[in-house]
């Protein structure tokens, strides 16, 4: 046995050579001889160099593909005394002793057969503990056909698999996780979290990075289930459109998802009867995840959600894993079902998602699903793809990621370079007759941080650009300064000042900031400032400050990940 080589352990069959030759060349048919066919379909002349191929024998028990064997004429049978048979071959378990544990082990027996390798498990004469995590015993299926189809498949992941799985890095609710995105890596947020009207920055920035990677928008129902809250689907669909529209280009890189009901099939049914239009109209400019839950049948629910939809929309099968409070998680046996699932001969889903599943997930759970997908879709890139949040795993008390942030924080000052302005200067000229010289009105601005999408942020707090913002006459002079960023604008829009209601004033103020016209001229000043300011007194600082908590950790997840030459094995 090579212990750099992925295993396949199959059953002998009748028809074998008149001469003594190796076991993987005795068997003329069966699928032994299918094996051999198909590595040589894929220009390989001895299956032997790039997997074990272990045979359960009638006569010997397991043997490894190599061993030579004289031809012998034995069967197993349903008459098969299979206890006695398998104390009779117990020494031929210790093949599987020495397999390597990160690599696949794929079973594919007639059912008599089986029979044997179960009981020699179920025995501990193979011990479970020796065996892969990425083990796949093919069960269930109906008849030879069905069972040559899947070897097929297995042989094919082996064999043939180019693409490999989009790992999302969900969870991102804060631009300190836009870390995951500096780093290259593909992300994930929710609707709860990020949307068109909540958290608009961070939306904006995840939305500008679809333009190069990958997005996985879910729609919030497990952090609403976990509240005790119902989702408002209607919301939902309203938000990936304007999500998507506002992608553009990126919207083939972002994936949504169909809002569900795992506790109901026929609600979830009406849902997406009620969302059709919708649901196309996403199709055809992102990639668009069907969840199917543990329904009394859930390739049925499939094939009733398809035939709504419409075959000709690529849908994602979308896979629950999640399995704690909620305990969601679909089984093997019933994912290998919707694999399988057909319309008109053609597969009902040619890509997956499985949610709440990442790179470093317990292996029992991992592995097979894994190794599962790749069968089925693993000779397409992009066909396979999960998420899981990474960030509270990383980041807690004496955890790597915390360690690393702190570092940082503690030996990575922060460049800053910023702006000195008089503000009244900058916006009022002393021709004005509201210019008041005596007013300082001085403030640093950051340069390295100015951020058109941040407008509204800055102009929710525009008096604190002041000093003294309690001073009446500074405000009075901001005052004048909105009647210049207002007027000629053909509305009713007024500002009057009140000396006795400060506060008032400020407040009304404020608001007039989130109106169109306003707010494009305050952000056409700013830029006029950065870009070339009036104020002939501008001075330039450079400073080294500490970086905030957020700003560090956005550092700590980028480092983490990008070192990484594969998937983060923390």
């Amino acid at each position: 046995m090579n212990k750099f080589l992925p295993t396949i352990v199959i059953c002998c069959s009748r028809d074998k050579t008149k001469n003594a030759t190796r076991a993987i060349d005795l068997y003329t048919k069966g699928l032994s001889g299918q094996v051999r066919a198909h590595a040589k379909r894929c220009d390989v002349d001895d299956v032997l160099k790039v997997a074990n191929v272990v045979i359960l024998s009638a006569k010997h028990g397991f043997v490894h593909g190599g061993e030579v064997l004289e031809p012998y004429d034995r069967e197993m049978t349903e008459n098969t005394d299979v206890d006695s048979f398998v104390e009779s071959i117990s020494s031929t378990a210790g093949i599987f002793n020495s397999l390597n544990p990160n690599l696949p082990l794929m079973v594919f027996m007639t059912n008599n057969y089986l029979k044997v390798w179960d009981k020699m498990v179920d025995s501990n004469r193979i011990l479970k503990s020796k065996l892969p995590n990425m083990t796949y015993v093919s069960r269930g299926h109906v008849g030879n056909l069905q069972l040559k189809s899947r070897l097929k498949k297995g042989l094919e992941s082996l064999l043939e698999v180019n693409g490999e799985p989009t790992f999302f890095r969900s969870g991102v609710a804060s631009s300190a996780e836009l870390g995951y995105l500096d780093a290259g890596q593909a992300i994930g947020t929710s609707l709860a979290h990020c949307n068109m009207d909540k958290m608009k920055s961070l939306t904006s920035s995840i939305i500008d990075g679809s333009k190069t990677h990958k997005v996985f928008w879910d729609n919030g129902l497990i952090t609403l289930l976990r509240k005790g809250k119902v989702i408002d689907t209607s919301w939902v669909f309203e938000q990936y459109k304007r999500l998507i529209a506002a992608a553009g280009t990126g919207g083939p890189n972002i994936s949504i998802v169909i809002p569900d009901a795992p506790q109901c099939k026929h609600t979830a049914l009406d849902l997406i009867d009620k969302h059709t239009a919708d649901i196309r109209w996403l199709a055809e400019r992102c990639d668009v995840i069907l969840p199917v839950h543990k329904y009394d049948d859930s390739v049925e629910f499939a094939k009733e959600a398809m035939q709504i939809i419409g075959h000709d929309y690529r849908i994602r099968l979308g896979v629950p894993c999640l399995e704690n409070e909620l305990d969601l998680l679909l089984p093997l046996d019933v994912i290998e079902s919707l694999l399988q699932a057909k319309h008109n001969d053609k597969p009902l889903f040619a890509s997956m998602h499985y949610f709440g599943l990442s790179d470093v997930s317990h292996k029992n759970k991992l592995h097979p699903r894994l190794l599962l997908a790749k069968m089925y879709l693993g000779q397409t890139d992009n066909s396979i793809s999960l998420d899981a949040c990474r960030t509270t795993a990383l980041f807690g008390r004496g955890r790597k990621g915390d360690m690393l942030q702190k570092h940082i924080q503690d030996n990575e000052p922060k460049i800053s370079q910023k702006l000195k302005i008089n503000v009244y200067q900058a916006f009022l000229s002393p021709d004005d007759e509201d210019y008041r010289p005596e007013l300082d009105g001085d403030t640093y601005n950051d340069l390295d941080t100015f951020d058109s999408n941040e407008v509204e942020q800055y102009m929710c707090n525009f008096w604190a650009l002041l000093d003294d913002v309690e001073d009446a006459e500074s405000v009075e002079a901001w005052f004048a300064i909105y009647g210049k960023l207002t007027e000629n604008e053909g509305h009713d829009y007024t500002l009057n000042f009140d000396s006795d209601d400060i506060d008032g004033c400020i407040d009304v103020a404020t608001r007039f900031v989130f109106t169109h016209s306003v707010l494009k001229k305050i952000e056409q000043l700013w830029y006029e400032l950065f870009e070339a300011p009036r104020s002939p007194d501008v001075e330039y600082v450079r400073t080294e400050v500490r970086l905030t908590a957020t700003e560090a950790r956005r550092r700590a997840i980028f480092q983490l990940f990008l070192s990484q030459s594969g998937p983060l094995a923390a």
